[in-house]
């Protein structure tokens, strides 16, 4: 049996080293929380710059962080219980991706600043709820969209995005869900190709979210996972394109779109104006350039930014620059007229807006779009803590030992009153154990809080009321 400290209670623990790049990891601890860790990134190029509100991936497990065991959090099943902290104590923005008690759970973290050496906290075990009570910004602010496809379910199902924008996605009826993608779980777009609209659409009904969509027009970064299932035919010309991601409207004008190309590892780039810098009608295909390979993952980033410079077929109008990245290394780039608006108010993943269009025929996974242009550095990074398991490292779990963290006060104002009794009900006694021991400190306020922990009620069982007596207390004594 487990001894359970309720919320209410001072919790005491005791210390253990920990070798910690942190000067003074309890320095920076948030109140109310027994067990810390520091993590440090190690897998970025000390050689590359330094990277601004970056969204770095920790992984978290047993076999992963010496001294870490998912029993200790007071919240095991949710998580709810970590929060993360920079060098000085400051909270960072995070978003539990999957948690998995039974292995590797994975969480975004944003951070303020990110070199090679950068340190940052974890820390857990405690009655408050991270997100809630110390972290409470979403990581993704950043973004228009984030979609992390770890959804279960097939066909139809509601993809939410992470963001506050609230871009909620439909699966196609041809999706099937993907319990290990890339990062997390992912999702099969199609299971066949058909000339037919299949992709997931966020379909959007509100001026707040067509206003978020739309601010992808000037600048923008496009990125995802992708895994080609099929194999496209190129006997026809009508079956030559797999749709991956866009923003077109119907009549194909003053957006753009993203297609997996002919001979499948092209990447086939529609702007929205009439003509590339090879004078063809709006379209870029970058030739055999792709690392794509049949059941294999690869990392897309296509990044589009205005240079408002003339365009040099014609020497006039405006241009933007498209780039486009494979697995964190540029392969192609080309002068586009500027997209000067967003088109319809739908945006796209995996297919097409029309009925004549044919989806990407294979597995997706973390896509993003946002309305900023990020530095090659940014791109590698991104690919880089994803392809590898080494990006971060962990120290050792360090224990604290908590000060006493009164939650209140009460007084025996009858000058007869000599005992005091406390009731409440056991929700969980914390890993495998199933009863409970219930302890409590109780202190005239007005002294020092004393060592040992008096038994309140024993074998409790859980989701049972318990209730305990303390006499011997002194009438007209305010305690803690």
């Amino acid at each position: 049996m487990k001894k359970l400290l309720l919320p209410l209670l001072a919790l005491a623990a005791l210390a253990l080293p920990a070798r910690a790049a942190i000067a003074d990891l309890e320095a920076i601890k948030p109140d109310g929380f027994s067990r810390g860790v520091v993590l440090t990134v190690d897998g970025y190029d000390a050689s590359r710059t330094t990277l601004t509100n970056f969204p770095v991936l920790v992984r978290i497990s047993e076999a992963g962080i010496s001294g870490f065991d998912y029993d200790d959090l007071m919240f095991k099943s949710t998580g709810d219980d970590i929060c993360f902290v920079a060098e000085d104590g400051t909270p960072l923005a995070f978003e539990i991706d999957t948690w998995d008690t039974a292995g590797e759970s994975l969480v975004w973290v944003k951070l303020p600043s990110m070199q090679n050496g950068t340190e940052f906290a974890m820390f857990y075990r405690s009655s408050k709820k991270g997100k809630v009570d110390v972290c409470t910004a979403n990581p993704f602010a950043d973004y228009v969209g984030v979609w992390h496809l770890r959804e279960g379910g097939n066909a139809g199902v509601s993809v939410y995005d992470s963001t506050d924008n609230a871009l909620t996605a439909l699966a196609s009826d041809m999706s099937l869900a993907v319990p290990v993608g890339k990062i997390g779980a992912a999702r099969t777009i199609t299971t066949k190709r058909e000339k037919k609209d299949k992709g997931m659409k966020v379909q959007t009904t509100k001026g707040t979210e067509i206003a978020a969509l739309n601010t992808l027009g000037q600048n923008f970064v496009v990125s995802f996972w992708m895994r080609p299932l099929g194999v496209i035919s190129t006997g026809d010309a009508g079956v030559r394109y797999d749709t991956v991601i866009g923003r077109k409207s119907a009549t194909g004008t003053q957006a753009w779109h993203l297609q997996r190309g002919a001979n499948s590892t092209d990447m086939r780039i529609w702007a929205s104006e009439t003509a590339d810098e090879n004078g063809g009608s709006g379209l870029f295909v970058t030739g055999k350039v792709l690392p794509l390979v049949q059941n294999q993952w690869t990392k897309i980033d296509v990044i589009y930014a205005y240079n408002n410079t003339a365009y040099p077929k014609t020497g006039t109008g405006d241009v933007g620059n498209f780039v486009l990245y494979a697995n964190g290394a540029r392969v192609a780039g080309a002068d586009l007229k500027n997209i000067q608006t967003q088109g319809s108010a739908t945006l796209t993943i995996g297919g097409g807006f029309s009925g004549g269009e044919r989806p990407f025929w294979g597995d997706m996974d973390e896509v993003r779009v946002g309305p900023f242009t990020p530095s090659a550095d940014w791109v590698k990074a991104d690919y880089d803590q994803a392809a590898t398991t080494t990006f971060l490292t962990a120290g050792t779990v360090t224990e604290f030992a908590e000060a006493a963290n009164p939650v209140g006060t009460f007084s025996l104002d009858d000058t007869g009153a000599a005992f005091a009794q406390f009731s409440g009900s056991i929700s969980m006694c914390g890993g495998t154990a199933t009863v409970c021991h219930v302890f409590v400190k109780v202190w005239p306020s007005a002294n020092a809080e004393p060592v040992a922990w008096e038994p309140l009620a024993s074998n409790v069982t859980e989701s049972a009321s318990f209730a305990g007596t303390l006499v011997d207390l002194v009438p007209q004594t305010v305690y803690s």
